[in-house]
This record gives C-alpha cells, structure tokens and sequence, in this order.
C-alpha cells in the first residue's frame, strides 16, 4: 500500500525523461537497469576471486523518493542495525541493494549522520587530556 502512494506521488512530482528507466508492475514502480531479461546475469559473469563484498545482484529494484517515509525507515533500519554507524558511502551501497532511490539523497544520510550522537563522538577528532 506504501509503494501505490509512492507510485502516485513519483508519476506526479516527476518528469517523463526520469521515469522512462522505470517500469510499472502491478501497480509498483520498478527499475531495472541493465539487469533484465535479455541480459541476464550469470554465474560465470561474476569473477568471485575479485568481487569480496558479496554484493546482493537482483534484477529489479522499487522505486523510491529519497523525502519519503519508508526511504528514510529504512535509512534508519541500516544505520543502526544493518551497518551501524558506517560511512555514507557504505550506506549508499546498502541502500540501493534493495530500492532504486529517484535523485540526489546523500545529503539525506549526511544530516542523518550529523544529527546521530553516536557518529558525532565516533567522528570526534578533538581529544581533551
């Protein structure tokens, strides 16, 4: 029922020329990117002796605002519990393994990062002896 709302509100908000990476399934936004079934990804595509992080491939991602109420749920749910405390870029690439967030939404996790007590005394680099 989330994702509808966010499917109405991002046809609305946005420009034809951003949707056309977008694909509509059963009434949910999805992008597919070059994942798809023509080109589909195999296990002798992937080198495993270079690629160590184990990234999570799938070949459809929901679509979502970067200022809505289940991106922001669940840039709490990795910042505190899936990659507690990381860098924005560690969360960016955790982020997307799951959804496809339309536009700019790192400054997102910076202002979530700035407003965290726990990152602010990680971060902390003056030392008081």
């Amino acid at each position: 029922a989330v994702f509808c709302i966010e499917l109405q509100i991002i046809k609305k908000s946005y420009p034809a020329s951003k949707l056309t990476k977008l694909t509509e399934i059963e009434g949910l936004l999805y992008f597919s990117g070059r994942l798809d079934t023509n080109n589909p990804i195999t296990i002798k595509d992937i080198d495993f002796d270079i690629c160590l992080d184990n990234t999570e491939f799938s070949t459809t991602t929901p679509a979502i605002r970067p200022n809505s109420h289940l991106f922001f749920t669940y840039l709490l749910a990795v910042h505190t519990r899936i990659r507690p405390h990381s860098g924005v870029e560690l969360t960016v690439r955790e982020l997307t393994k799951k959804m496809y967030i339309i536009g700019n939404f790192r400054h997102e996790i910076k202002r979530l990062r700035n407003n965290c007590t726990t990152c602010t005394m990680i971060n902390k680099r003056t030392v008081y002896l």
